[in-house]
């Protein structure tokens, strides 16, 4: 398993261990907890409604450094 893999992992873990201790009392935590899990909900709608309404993304367009305006 490499690197990244083992944090996500780890970090996963960090993160289920802290709800439990948020759901056995320390509720202070429950609105640091539950931010991360909105942020990933309002990202993946925005993402699902843009290709639901037939939004397409436009690629990148670079210009190489020999190109003068």
């Amino acid at each position: 398993m490499n690197v990244t893999k083992m944090t996500v992992v780890a970090l996963g873990a960090i993160y289920i261990f802290l709800w439990g201790v948020a759901l056995n009392g320390a509720s202070g935590l429950t609105p640091l907890l539950a931010t991360p899990l909105v942020l990933v909900a309002l990202v993946a709608g925005g993402n699902w409604m843009t290709s639901s309404m037939g939004i397409k993304r436009k690629s990148p367009q670079f210009k190489k450094p020999s190109d003068k305006e």
